[in-house]
């Protein structure tokens, strides 16, 4: 998958593979995703300095993303709330958050039940985009 194959997907109803998981999945543009900061308070809200070292950085207990690793999709949506999100205050329900090293690197997914369950790391899902299988539907 390119990045202009997952770029094609960002807003689309789209199906993703997580090993034998099959789950609506909302890809989204980070770079250009307003109210970051947000996002990152409602999703990493529950979580502590130290958590997801691999990927975030926590400067004065305020997390921020930190490496190569983007989120760039909510994997596990609603049905109903398939749609392109813009603004970090208003995003669906979602069960993991994914990131990447784009655009050919491994993909990582942080668990989310409501907010994300604190962890030291993040795990890898796939070793690029193009293993989670990421279908128009």
């Amino acid at each position: 998958m390119t990045l202009n194959d997952l770029i094609g997907l960002i807003g689309k109803h789209v199906l993703g593979k997580l090993g034998d998981r099959e789950e609506p999945t909302l890809v989204f543009d980070w770079a250009a995703l307003q109210d970051k900061e947000a996002f990152i308070d409602g999703v990493f809200g529950d979580c502590s300095a130290g958590d997801f070292a691999d990927v975030m950085t926590w400067e004065d207990g305020q997390p921020s993303f930190s490496g190569q690793a983007v989120p760039f999709a909510l994997f596990g949506v609603d049905e109903n709330e398939l749609s392109q999100f813009t603004d970090g205050e208003n995003y669906p329900q979602f069960h993991e958050l994914l990131l990447a090293e784009l655009p050919n690197g491994p993909v990582f997914a942080i668990t989310v039940d409501g907010t994300a369950m604190p962890a030291k790391r993040t795990k890898q899902v796939a070793a690029s985009v193009a293993e989670l299988k990421l279908t128009k539907r």
